[in-house]
């Protein structure tokens, strides 16, 4: 158990402005549980809010149109408006805080903006769900154009190099994102992998490691107390 390191994760997609505490509360109990063990928080969720803000990663999505099996083709015909769109969504973004004062939070300005991208924010997710589909219910391997969206977070994770990765699943639209990451860590760093959160106690457990192999472990309930004796239990 000495030195071991835990990555815990926060997917796409609930609002930008989500914080997640429940990994927070977790690292916190862990550190004074078990204080060699080392917890990292990542709130991809956050992460990639901020990537939507960046030509390289809004591209990814255009060159997903390839590959789309929706075949949509909206936005590989309007490539320079769906990167306005990012523009837009910058300045929403920064429309969280004031630079000037640090002052978190200028609702009215936030909310104008992010109203003009709601429909932009949606399509990306279903962009990913689409995708997503094709591999959980169809059982195809994650083509490359998919795969090159996560490629900044199994840089994040192989980095730290840890012992096992927990995902925290607070409602059903985070649950596409998480699963192709989860398979993907597997498939590359071949990581053990665990989902907790809200949204997995609604779910049959035994149905849900049937049918994600690259699963290995859900905690339902109290995630505190179940990563805690999983910990415990991990040379077992």
């Amino acid at each position: 158990m000495n030195n071991l390191k835990i990555v815990l994760i926060f997917s796409p997609f609930v609002t930008p402005s989500y914080i997640p505490l429940g990994i927070a509360q977790i690292k916190s109990y862990i550190k004074k549980q078990l204080p060699a063990v080392k917890i990292f928080n990542f709130d991809l969720n956050n992460q990639f809010f901020d990537n939507l803000t960046k030509k390289n990663f809004l591209e990814k999505f255009i060159n997903l149109c390839a590959i789309c099996p929706e075949k949509c083709k909206k936005n590989k015909n309007e490539k320079d408006n769906f990167l306005n769109h990012g523009k837009i969504f910058k300045i929403g973004i920064e429309c969280l805080k004031d630079k000037k004062a640090g002052i978190f939070y200028d609702i009215p300005k936030y909310n104008y903006f992010i109203s003009k991208i709601n429909s932009f924010l949606d399509n990306r997710a279903n962009c990913i769900n689409a995708n997503a589909k094709e591999v959980i219910q169809k059982g195809l391997p994650i083509a490359s154009g998919f795969e090159n969206l996560f490629e900044d977070d199994i840089k994040i994770i192989s980095q730290i190099n840890p012992d096992f990765v927990g995902f925290s699943v607070f409602c059903a639209e985070q649950l596409p994102y998480s699963v192709i990451l989860a398979k993907i860590i597997k498939e590359k760093l071949n990581l053990p992998v665990i989902f907790g959160g809200a949204f997995m106690s609604h779910l049959d457990i035994q149905e849900f490691l049937g049918f994600f192999n690259f699963i290995d472990f859900v905690i339902s309930k109290e995630g505190e107390i179940g990563i805690e004796e999983f910990v415990k239990n991990f040379q077992k």
